[in-house]
């Protein structure tokens, strides 16, 4: 009977530490779920951003152009150029953020992973006290 008893109690403590590494691996998809959507929220703050820098300079290129004289090719070809260079600035850093929100996504995916393989470690683990409880 004391057997029985001190491998319920090892057990017991086993369950507990797996108990405790779910909770850390549930702590830490919570906190990158967070962080994911921190990101995500910046994201939405940069494109905004980029977008109406981008509008601005379209529409003072704009602006130059139908002010510059016939002489004046160089200046649009400047602004142009800028333009240009703006766009692929924001282009850049549009897949530079989607690239880090997939890596999130993936470790909040393997976060959860684990969590669900702790959680179904443990209800293996409680069947196999019950059935040696019969």
């Amino acid at each position: 009977m004391k057997r029985n008893e001190r491998e319920w109690m090892k057990e017991k403590k086993r369950l507990l530490k797996d108990k405790e590494l779910v909770k850390s691996d549930l702590t830490k998809a919570n906190a990158a779920r967070t962080k994911l959507e921190k990101l995500s929220r910046d994201l939405t703050k940069e494109n905004k951003r980029l977008a109406s820098l981008s509008a601005s300079t379209s529409a003072s290129a704009s602006t130059s152009t139908s002010t510059v004289a016939v002489g004046g090719g160089a200046s649009e070809r400047r602004l142009s150029t800028l333009e240009a260079e703006v766009e692929q600035q924001y282009e850049m850093r549009e897949k530079y953020y989607e690239c880090v929100l997939r890596a999130k996504d993936l470790e909040v995916a393997l976060e959860r992973a684990r969590g669900e393989k702790w959680r179904r470690r443990a209800e293996e683990l409680e069947r196999e006290r019950e059935r040696t409880k019969r």
